[in-house]
């Protein structure tokens, strides 16, 4: 790909400021100088621990054909300015790796607790074929549960340069499904925003994360924001007993689950077992006996929360049933909660 097949990227996207008339090569896109090959094509992106044009010169020493900026920065190498630089990664990202969301159904998940626990299982109720993977606390995995290579680090959610190589890598291994756990800080700086999902599942919501968000006001509306990147005929699967997510309560795309009464999928009959749980579900798709291989009744939340946008992608209720009951292993490090920072 060319640097002007990129600026013309900017300009469909109104982002480009000005861009010069060369034209050389591009041999990849990068938001980190340390990644910089002759030839990449380098993005100064702000992040909310650094700033990417402080990297501008040692991109260029590393062999930049380009640098994506928001401010001439005075250099030799060809500049392309826009008007935000995160923005400009995404779209560029996507662009570099021909759209692989494109061919992906997406499903996320976003919470306080619960994210990693629920991805599994959504991966798990997609997977019957082999085709379904994940992306989240524990790294990426394809169908038949093996790593796929990411660049996305300590990362919950990946970077937009890094989601869209990952998503490359699963559409060249034969993915066709992907469920991924969506962090607030991944949605507030929009790491996110080049991608359409199929569905969203939204498990509960505490106070975490105040030291990057500062109120929960704010952290409320970073989670929120997941609801705005669904399709317009997607499924939003909120957690009917959780009351932060009240707002997306009148949402045609809603499919509200839990233990309230008037939940579309509704917990009943709970009863816990020495490996695992037993309960019924019933409401709008019907009813049926479900035993799950996991202990805790908030295991049975994240089954639930897994089932509801399932059902709401149109799973039939039997099927959903059945592979809640098969599911027997986790990936690896996988220990029913994390504790690790959601980033």
């Amino acid at each position: 790909m060319t640097l002007q097949a990129l600026v013309a990227v900017l300009r469909q996207f109104d982002l480009l400021v000005s861009a010069p008339l060369d034209d050389p090569a591009v041999s990849g896109v990068a938001v980190d100088s340390r990644r910089v090959t002759p030839g990449t094509l380098f993005i100064a992106e702000r992040g909310s621990d650094a700033d990417g044009h402080a990297y501008v010169a040692a991109a260029v020493a590393a062999g930049a054909s380009a640098v994506v900026v928001e401010h001439s920065m005075g250099i030799t190498a060809p500049e392309i300015v826009v008007t935000d630089g995160r923005a400009a990664a995404r779209r560029l990202a996507e662009a570099w790796y021909h759209h692989p969301a494109e061919s992906l159904r997406i499903v996320a998940v976003t919470g306080t607790n619960g994210k990693t626990t629920t991805t599994a299982l959504v991966r798990h109720l997609l997977n019957a074929e082999g085709t379904a993977g994940s992306i989240g606390t524990l790294g990426a995995f394809d169908g038949s549960g093996r790593a796929v290579s990411s660049t996305a680090g300590t990362l919950t959610t990946p970077g937009s340069v890094d989601m869209q190589a990952t998503l490359r890598a699963m559409v060249d291994a034969g993915v066709r499904h992907v469920a991924m756990e969506a962090s607030s800080h991944a949605l507030d700086q929009g790491r996110l925003d080049a991608i359409t999902f199929a569905g969203a599942i939204f498990t509960n919501l505490t106070r975490e994360h105040l030291d990057y968000h500062h109120t929960m006001e704010a952290y409320l509306a970073a989670k929120l924001r997941l609801a705005d990147l669904v399709a317009p005929d997607g499924v939003l699967a909120i957690n009917a007993d959780d009351p932060a997510w009240s707002s997306l309560h009148g949402d045609r795309r809603a499919v509200r689950w839990g233990h309230a009464a008037d939940a579309d999928v509704r917990i009943e009959e709970l009863v816990a077992l020495t490996a695992g749980s037993r309960f019924t579900l019933t409401g709008r798709f019907g009813t049926a006996e479900v035993a799950i291989p996991l202990p805790g009744e908030f295991n049975v939340a994240n089954a639930v929360g897994a089932a509801a946008v399932m059902l709401g992608l149109g799973m039939p209720m039997a099927e959903v049933v059945a592979r809640l009951a098969s599911r027997r292993r986790f990936p690896a490090g996988w220990s029913g909660s994390s504790t690790r920072p959601s980033t």
